[in-house]
């Protein structure tokens, strides 16, 4: 049983001296909009299992440099249109706990072993990059406060 309670993971890289973020492309029918890894806890995980679930399902990624916990957690209100596109019509709210993933820079993407079909493509950005693309505020801050704590 899925709860109201979506886990977001932020991975980033160092390449260059700089911080690039992974983004993903929701397909149409899910909305869209670029992203970070993103799922729903289910009954009987830990937020960090969900989180490791989420990374490998997504991206296949299952290595990290360093994990970052619970660094930003914010709240989806009863009419928010994602809360639509999850299929939480019935909720009254989504609570969202992000956590943030360093990997290497030579780390590779493959959404192909998803068997949910949610991304339709994936970019690796710098953070001013992602604030242009990012369609949700909540997004954003989330990748500010990552920067603040790396910093």
């Amino acid at each position: 049983m899925r709860l109201p309670i979506q886990i977001a993971t932020i991975i980033y890289k160092i390449e260059n001296k700089q911080i690039k973020i992974l983004l993903l492309k929701r397909i149409p029918k899910k909305g869209g909009f670029w992203q970070y890894v993103s799922g729903g806890l289910e009954e009987g995980e830990t937020t960090l299992e969900c989180m490791k679930r989420e990374v490998k399902e997504e991206t296949g990624i299952k290595k990290y440099l360093k994990i970052y916990e619970h660094i930003y957690t914010f709240q989806f209100k009863e009419k928010n249109k994602l809360l639509k596109n999850l299929n939480f019509n019935s909720q009254t709210y989504m609570t969202e706990i992000v956590y943030a993933i360093k990997v290497d820079e030579k780390t590779k993407i493959d959404m192909t072993k998803n068997i949910y079909v949610e991304h339709s493509e994936y970019k690796w950005l710098t953070p001013q990059e992602c604030f242009k693309i990012l369609k949700y505020k909540n997004n954003i801050d989330a990748i500010k406060k990552l920067i603040k704590i790396i910093s």
